[in-house]
């Protein structure tokens, strides 16, 4: 089995029970909603650029990021949630991108 077949058997699960919670494979570009590791891909880096994704890890971590930008395409995505006192949350569809981040990305 290889290193991507192997992120999928661990994602897609994880993409059906998104499902239930906002998170929805119908949101990736025309024809990439099949499931598939080009479709998961997408659907993890689209509408986003380069270092987002650190960026959310950090977030994810409990690093304070000040990249008003970053955060309001993170927001956008659905990724991150603020919080009543300004700090940030992140949604499972932002774990969900991590996840896809180490498994696919690397």
């Amino acid at each position: 089995m290889t290193y991507i077949n192997l992120g999928l058997v661990v994602i897609k699960p994880l993409l059906a029970a998104g499902k239930s919670s906002g998170l929805d494979l119908q949101q990736l570009p025309a024809g990439r909603s099949d499931g598939s590791a080009v479709g998961i891909k997408a659907w993890a880096t689209e509408k986003l650029r380069t270092g987002d994704l650190t960026t959310l890890a950090a977030i994810t971590a409990g690093n304070i990021s000040d990249d008003k930008v970053r955060i309001a395409r993170l927001e956008k995505r659905g990724f991150i949630a603020v919080k009543t006192n300004g700090s940030f949350k992140v949604t499972l569809q932002g774990r969900i991108a991590l996840l896809i981040k180490r498994l696919l990305l690397s």
